[in-house]
């Protein structure tokens, strides 16, 4: 009986110190993700765009100590140019032409012989290219660039076929189900 009394005034002990070692552990854990949230929130900077004033402000979040000044980064003319916003609500059309297309696959390293881009987009692209060249880095490559209608509908055709080809006969199908569906060791 006194070996019993011992072994619960033991196991008692060694709770309770694991309960008071957790709850500190808890109480300094917890410190320490307020201080990773408070470093984490002051590294969030607000970003405003001003269209009006054709400026985004880019500053440390005004909401915490230590505010610095903010940097504004004026940006062009978004009106001026050929821009346009092409999708499901808003087609270009069989019949869309860009007067501005220009060949980019011989002054820029492409994977094709032609490749089609907007003038003031590859000028862009252009300077992206000498930007990158000068920082080391040597093997961008333009992949793909402006798709036609008749390129565009083709390459939707193939990916539904693709996709349509990959369907299995009734029996393939049902064999298929079983065997995801089965349960083990039965």
């Amino acid at each position: 009986m006194r070996f019993m009394k011992k072994l619960v005034l033991c196991l008692l002990i060694a709770l309770s110190s694991i309960f008071f070692f957790s709850a500190n552990f808890y109480a300094s854990s917890k410190e320490a993700l307020s201080e990773n949230i408070a470093r984490l929130a002051s590294s969030v900077e607000l970003v405003q765009v001003d269209l009006s004033n054709r400026k985004i402000i880019v500053g440390q979040n005004p909401y915490l100590k230590n505010t610095k000044e903010p940097t504004v980064y004026k940006f062009r003319n978004l009106d001026k140019g050929f821009l346009i916003l092409v999708n499901r609500s808003h087609p270009a059309g069989k019949d869309f032409y860009n007067p501005n297309m220009i060949n980019i696959a011989k002054k820029l390293p492409s994977t094709k012989s032609e490749l089609m881009l907007d003038r003031e987009a590859a000028e862009a692209l252009a300077e992206l290219f000498d930007a990158a060249k000068s920082d080391g880095i040597k093997n961008l490559t333009v992949v793909s660039g402006y798709r036609s209608y008749s390129y565009q509908e083709g390459l939707f055709k193939r990916k539904v076929d693709f996709y349509k080809n990959q369907g299995k006969s009734s029996e393939e199908a049902k064999a298929l189900a079983a065997t995801v569906v089965a349960i083990p060791d039965q």
